[in-house]
């Protein structure tokens, strides 16, 4: 799930980008696999790519728009995309940490799947799970980290 369409435009810079970056290419249009060349090109051989939405992101002028999504995939993939990515196992859920939280609220109790294994990140974070906790016992968390360690009152 992808919460703005700034993250998906950085999503998708990232990954055009991927070829430069593993050393395959020198430019991004070396590079065979990629769907980048269909994104600046007019050429009808480019009509299965359904890119209209991505390239109105940059702008509503259809004159514009390729020129304006090259620039953009030039640019360097921003820090915290790059932070996010570089992680073993890839996050489900890209966007803000509001947007997060939301997306756990609403989905924590359909989650559990073994057979998606990153769905366990859908989870809340310990210190909701302490709060939630102590809420419900109406104690305090000192006591609640008291008893975890077993030195009971």
């Amino acid at each position: 799930m992808i919460d703005t369409d700034n993250y998906l435009l950085q999503l998708m810079r990232y990954i055009h980008r991927n070829p430069l970056r593993a050393g395959i290419v020198n430019r991004l249009d070396q590079y065979p696999w990629s769907s980048h060349k269909g994104y600046i090109s007019h050429a009808k051989k480019w009509d299965w790519l359904y890119k209209d939405f991505i390239l109105s992101l940059f702008t509503p002028h259809r004159g514009a728009q390729a020129k304006q999504y090259k620039q953009f995939v030039a640019q360097l993939d921003s820090e915290e995309i790059i932070q996010v990515f570089d992680k073993k196992m890839m996050p489900s859920v890209l966007g803000s940490e509001k947007f997060t939280e939301r997306i756990k609220e609403q989905f924590f109790d359909k989650k559990a799947d073994k057979e998606v294994p990153e769905s366990k990140n859908l989870a809340p974070d310990i210190s909701r799970i302490k709060e939630a906790v102590c809420r419900i016992y109406k104690i305090k968390e000192k006591d609640l980290i008291a008893s975890e360690t077993g030195n009971r009152k």
